[in-house]
């Protein structure tokens, strides 16, 4: 029944975007230099986002902000927000083409008040390896905190968002994009706790993924997450990120793990 009022109130909240959306999409034509195609794809975000087509070629991704989509704030306490709209895309616009600089990102192409155009990239989530590959869900969590890394280290900003499905790759696995910017650092947390937080707040988002069998074989992973670990984040307090990595920590494998990289666990 849960699932069933969630996917009304989304075709509700599409039917009452649809004026908007069709200026839009012309718009995008515009950009594009063709008349396009908008397709769903998930919406279970903020804002409703789309595979842009011209015939049967994907050309572009778009984010489109929806108003009357009703979607919960996070919990007080949480380390990370999710801003006004304004704000919200400002910081995706800015996400993308810093991390696009460095091929972390698709890049964006375009922007209006409440929209961001995207390129396209034939790229899947690792989250669909790990539901192929099981026995995998290691590596796409090496490589993603790679990634993750990468980010923190080149680009200076954090995700606060992570997870497998937020991180895609190329069908080599050898590139590899974030994406979905739209969770923000409250005030407060440093960058040293926003950049422990993205790599613990992976490994939380992928639990449910791990099979059983494979849940103690983290030691690797605690290993490469120790290497990015500097003396900033193991002096950095750890408070503000906490309660939302209680999952993650509630293992106790995982815990001892964290806390001989983190000695402020203590």
């Amino acid at each position: 029944m849960r699932k069933i009022k969630r996917w009304w109130r989304s075709r509700k909240a599409e039917a009452a975007l649809k004026d908007r959306r069709e200026a839009v999409q012309a718009m995008v034509a515009g950009v594009i230099g063709s008349p396009v195609r908008l397709k769903e794809r998930g919406n279970l975000g903020h804002d409703s986002n789309y595979d842009v087509f011209v015939g049967t070629r994907q050309v572009a991704v778009l984010r489109l902000v929806n108003p009357f989509k009703q979607r919960p704030n996070p919990p007080p306490g949480m380390p990370f927000q999710i801003e006004d709209a304004a704000r919200r895309l400002d910081h995706e616009y800015v996400a993308l083409a810093r991390a696009a600089s460095i091929g972390l990102a698709p890049a964006p192409l375009w922007r209006a008040e409440d929209a961001i155009l995207c390129s396209y990239l034939p790229y899947e989530t690792l989250t669909s390896v790990a539901l192929k590959a099981p026995d995998r869900v290691w590596e796409c969590l090496s490589q993603a905190s790679a990634a993750l890394d990468r980010l923190h280290r080149e680009v200076g900003m954090a995700h606060m968002d992570a997870s497998l499905s937020n991180v895609l790759a190329d069908a080599g696995r050898k590139a590899f994009a974030l994406v979905d910017f739209e969770y923000t650092p409250v005030p407060g947390v440093g960058f040293a706790e926003q950049k422990i937080y993205d790599h613990l707040r992976l490994l939380q988002a992928t639990g449910k993924f791990i099979p059983g069998p494979l849940k103690g074989e983290h030691a690797a992973w605690f290993a490469q997450f120790g290497a990015y670990v500097d003396d900033e984040m193991r002096a950095a307090p750890l408070e503000r990120i906490l309660p939302a990595l209680n999952h993650v920590l509630g293992v106790e494998a995982y815990r001892e793990a964290a806390r001989r990289i983190l000695p402020q666990l203590d």
